[in-house]
């Protein structure tokens, strides 16, 4: 069985409609799908959603208790849960991450490489799917940013909240799961410091 942990982003609970569709949606094909709350709960840390610094040393502490564990988890963010769990899979062993709405860029700001430099260098097999007008990077995400060979990016109708229909969460839920299923070379569920 999958093992998932759910990072939400910094709007958290507003969002919270992305990690009930997906709850629903994994949960019935088997997934077991850990939720924001849960996580941080998990992490000994008070309720509510962390400065990015502080989410990536919560969520540390969780990956450190399965280091051993056999397949390793996956990570899904949302938002600025995408930066942590980016973040996270340059340190810990993952079977992969899922990304929805990453946010490649604030609008009206100038870029931010600490947003998205670090995507480059992935080698954990990474599926991101993004709104095509998202407001934080749309389609033109595709040749503005520097993505690793290890990055699938995927596009839906819809901006940064993903106000998906109930078919359009069937269809990311499916892509989702194909994901995981998908077998990856042990090698590459592990960061770039175990594999020397």
């Amino acid at each position: 069985m999958a093992l998932a942990y759910f990072l939400a982003g910094d709007s958290y609970p507003k969002d919270r409609h992305i990690e009930d569709a997906l709850a629903r949606r994994l949960g019935r094909a088997g997934v077991a799908f850990v939720s924001q709350p849960a996580l941080t709960a998990l992490a000994g840390a008070h309720p509510g959603v962390h400065p990015v610094p502080e989410r990536l040393g919560q969520l540390a502490q969780v990956l450190r208790s399965r280091e051993q564990t056999d397949p390793p988890p996956f990570l899904i963010g949302r938002s600025s849960g995408c930066v942590v769990a980016t973040r996270a899979a340059l340190q810990h062993r993952l079977s992969g991450v899922i990304c929805l709405a990453y946010p490649f860029r604030r609008p009206d700001h100038e870029p931010e490489p600490a947003r998205f430099a670090h995507l480059a260098g992935l080698r954990t097999r990474t599926l991101i799917i993004q709104g095509d007008t998202d407001q934080y990077g749309g389609t033109e995400a595709v040749g503005a940013y520097r993505l690793s060979p290890a990055v699938d990016l995927r596009f839906v109708t819809g901006r940064h909240r993903l106000e998906l229909s109930e078919a359009g969460w069937d269809e990311v839920a499916g892509w989702i799961l194909r994901f995981m299923a998908e077998r990856a070379d042990p090698t590459a569920c592990a960061p770039p410091a175990a594999r020397a």
